[in-house]
């Protein structure tokens, strides 16, 4: 005997377990609303820093401060990256297809990558014209770079607010998030440097604050690319002990032993699993039950909002998927060892 039980179906179709449906269902509607949240957020961060970034570059170009055109630069990332993220996150809105049966979800974590790409360069691109103007620094007047920074630090606090208010904690919405503190960061920096300069202090903190800006860019990225790598390999969520998920499960006395078990994010904080259950016990109808009060469970204990269940008899168990967990205790005190056993067709 081998039942598969899916998700993905059991979101359109009756199991036989009442009470069960709904809950999935609401899990799902509310994960579409915070990111239809996040959408509208990332919106409202576009329109606020593509304003500003024309007032920043402007004033930069006037004044010929190296640390209010490093914050543009920066900012001009920002808004590609933000309208990366805005059409990343309104293709993530779609409804699964046939060609698309995970969804959309992967588009916005590519969004993330273009972000942490962006910072990057950016960071790299200051730091260059920096060096340079350490060798002669040029004078700048501190008065528009102070008034303008202060400007800045404001666009950018008000548009982080807004993008954490959504509650959508995706690598998309998490990277416009990150661009919108470092951002912030930068501002500080340039308010230092234009108030130092107001106080005719030397003019090397002009090229100074742009480095700090640029190392600020730079460490909010890394973090964000490392997520995005994680996710786009397929490796296991930061955070989920694998450990624990076989300790759950075995704790289920229907449950004799997870033989194959595996978890990815299909976006940051959208947990997918998939294992194979030996069981004894021969009701398909009870093991629908258990499969779904094991999803519930999943979801609310550990995060995991989709999992694939396959059930097998203790008599045809077999490792799957190049599953290398340690099998559980046998009832005779010996390990329970699944290569030991026939595969079944």
């Amino acid at each position: 005997m081998s039942g598969h039980d899916h998700p993905h179906e059991h979101h359109d179709h009756d199991h036989g377990a009442q009470g069960h449906d709904h809950s999935h269902d609401d899990g799902h509607g509310h994960t579409h609303d915070l990111r239809a949240l996040g959408r509208h957020a990332l919106l409202v961060a576009l329109a606020l820093n593509g304003v500003f970034f024309v007032v920043e570059a402007g004033v930069g170009v006037v004044t010929g401060s190296l640390v209010l055109l490093s914050d543009a630069v920066h900012m001009l990332t920002d808004v590609i990256a933000l309208v990366v993220a805005f059409a990343a996150a309104t293709v993530r809105l779609q409804p699964r297809s046939d060609d698309a049966t995970f969804g959309h979800g992967r588009v916005a974590v590519l969004g993330g990558l273009v972000n942490a790409v962006l910072s990057l360069g950016a960071a790299v691109v200051i730091v260059v014209e920096a060096v340079d103007r350490l060798q002669a620094p040029p004078v700048v007047p501190g008065a528009p770079v102070l008034l303008t920074a202060a400007a800045g630090l404001v666009v950018n606090l008000v548009a982080a607010w807004w993008l954490h208010r959504s509650g959508d904690r995706g690598v998309n919405t998490r990277g416009a998030l990150v661009h919108m503190l470092g951002d912030a960061l930068g501002s500080v920096a340039a308010i230092v440097a234009g108030a130092t300069l107001l106080l005719g202090g030397p003019l090397l903190i002009d090229a100074v604050a742009s480095i700090v800006v640029a190392v600020v860019v730079a460490g909010s990225a890394l973090p964000l690319l490392r997520d995005v790598v994680q996710i786009l390999l397929e490796r296991a969520p930061r955070g989920l002990d694998l450990a624990k998920v076989r300790e759950r499960l075995r704790a289920r006395p229907e449950i004799k032993d997870v033989v194959g078990l595996h978890a990815w994010n299909l976006d940051d904080g959208e947990t997918m699993a998939s294992f194979v259950l030996t069981t004894d016990v021969l009701d398909l109808q009870k093991l629908v039950v258990v499969a779904d009060e094991v999803r519930d469970e999943l979801e609310h204990a550990l995060g995991i909002v989709h999992a694939t269940i396959e059930w097998r008899p203790l008599d045809a168990a077999r490792a799957c998927c190049d599953d290398k967990a340690k099998p559980a205790p046998s009832e005779d005190g010996t390990d329970h060892d699944p290569d030991r056993h026939q595969s079944a067709a």
